[in-house]
């Protein structure tokens, strides 16, 4: 399969790294271009040109690193160096219909087959089958007309005259699916002379782009100056702002790019297929971990889990929970400084960074009431958009800004186990997060005379509707075990 070969192909790259001599870091230039999508880094041996003399290829960068002075410090370079073009302009009507779908689907799949363990094999064949119909595509593109004049300038005008192009399929660019033609023929290089070059230009589209990053070497014999390195590099750190496909608009009957979390089979890894009472005296808490539920093994003598009391989390293909609380002592000695409405605020401004595209939305929590408890799940039924922030000065929200909009709210006079706790707010908020669909949090905030305690659902891509009961189960067994 293609997943466990590029395994494989990663691991043996992953092992020449490791005993290859480390390369000095060294710095970079970069174009970032917001407008057409993209950050391209170059060494900072290189610069970068004018593009206007290829409007023809509609070229948006040029770069070039050309050798003076060779590595011996004193012969003169005769044209030798590295060259780059990336083109972008619109995708060609000649693309399949489908491929911004097969796109979208494809790292849907991705993303949920990176929560699996294993990836099921109906996964892994919709990947296979949508990454072949990717490639297909592609394949077709960079063989046609027109498409390899960026690469093939450098040689001529005439197709007829070119040398032999390979292409190649199931490349990436940027972290997205990509074609590659590559060349190796005598070619002008960066002085006119005709000399060995080795090009290749990688081929693709995003978001109704076409790019064309196209990159030519004319280098010394065994290439000390490490032509070939910087343009393995420039290669390799090419990026996109946005490097997800826009959710193409389907038909009702449409049916959905993975599987359907109600019908994933739940992970039963662990302690997940028991369910079980979790009592800890040192953080004076008890609370139950239910079926379906794997808790995490805390080691507090870590920084990571130090204030951990408990961490519980569910997965079902892409659909995941997590249920965790955490402990800050306040008195005596090992104290915190931690403080619920700095705590309040960090979530909002955090929440709408993370959630940057897609509505805002709120479930109100049931009133607290001693026989419902404080710790009962937002009601999704009731749910209220929130207004996206307008500008960035617009995050710096009180806790009060959050009241009114309905995000936070206090309870007043509330117990928990029996134990009267103070600095109650409980949090809800509703956001999308791109290739993994809705995510839910809530958090819940008490103290005692003790501790503070921050306890938080988070649930995404499904999550939420398919684990509701052994959430709520734990909300409702969770306990404060007064100190003696």
């Amino acid at each position: 399969m293609r997943r466990r070969l590029a395994f494989v192909l990663w691991s043996a790259l992953a092992t020449l790294v490791a005993v290859a001599p480390a390369r000095p870091a060294r710095a970079e230039k970069i174009k970032d271009d917001d407008a057409n999508n993209f950050v391209l880094k170059v060494p900072d041996t290189w610069s970068f040109g004018d593009v206007s003399p290829f409007a023809a290829h509609k070229v948006v960068a040029v770069g070039e690193r050309r050798l003076e002075v060779l590595r011996d410090g004193t012969t003169k370079g005769t044209g030798q160096g590295g060259r780059l073009m990336l083109s972008v302009q619109d995708a060609p009507a000649t693309l399949p219909a489908d491929y911004a779908a097969w796109m979208y689907d494809w790292q849907v799949l991705e993303a949920q087959a990176a929560k699996m363990d294993p990836v099921t094999e109906e996964v892994s064949k919709k990947i296979d089958d949508l990454r072949t119909k990717l490639d297909d595509a592609l394949t077709a593109l960079a063989g046609a007309p027109g498409t390899a004049d960026l690469l093939m300038s450098r040689w001529s005008k005439d197709p007829a005259t070119w040398p032999p192009v390979q292409k190649a399929a199931g490349e990436k660019i940027g972290g997205v699916p990509a074609a590659k033609l590559t060349v190796e023929a005598p070619a002008a290089n960066l002085s006119g002379n005709d000399a060995p070059c080795k090009a290749r230009m990688f081929v693709w589209v995003l978001r109704k782009k076409l790019y064309r990053l196209a990159l030519w070497g004319w280098t010394t014999p065994g290439d000390r100056e490490q032509v070939g390195a910087d343009l393995d590099e420039i290669e390799l750190t090419f990026e996109h702002g946005k490097t997800e496909e826009v959710q193409p608009k389907r038909a009702a009957t449409d049916a959905p790019a993975g599987p359907d979390p109600a019908e994933a089979p739940v992970a039963k890894d662990g302690d997940a297929g028991e369910r079980k009472p979790v009592k800890d005296l040192a953080f004076a808490f008890e609370v139950v971990k239910p079926v379906k539920f794997k808790s995490k093994e805390l080691d507090r003598s870590t920084k990571e889990d130090r204030n951990t009391a408990f961490s519980f989390t569910a997965q079902a293909g892409g659909a995941d929970a997590i249920v965790d609380c955490l402990a800050y002592q306040v008195t005596g000695t090992g104290a915190t400084a931690f403080e619920i409405p700095d705590y309040l605020k960090g979530l909002w401004t955090g929440f709408v960074k993370a959630h940057p595209n897609g509505k805002l939305e709120t479930w109100p929590f049931p009133p607290y009431t001693e026989k419902g408890g404080f710790l009962q799940l937002p009601d999704s039924g009731k749910k209220k958009e929130v207004k996206r922030p307008a500008s960035e000065k617009d995050l710096d929200a009180s806790v009060s800004d959050m009241e009114r909009v309905g995000v936070a709210s206090e309870g007043k006079g509330v117990k928990i186990g029996g134990v009267k706790v103070k600095e109650t707010w409980r949090w809800m908020m509703k956001g999308l997060l791109d290739r993994v669909g809705e995510d839910v949090q809530a958090h819940y905030t008490f103290s005692t005379g003790e501790r503070t305690y921050v306890l938080r659902v988070t649930a995404r891509g499904g999550g939420f509707d398919r684990f509701k009961p052994e959430i709520a189960e734990i909300l409702k067994s969770f306990r404060l075990i007064e100190s003696k």
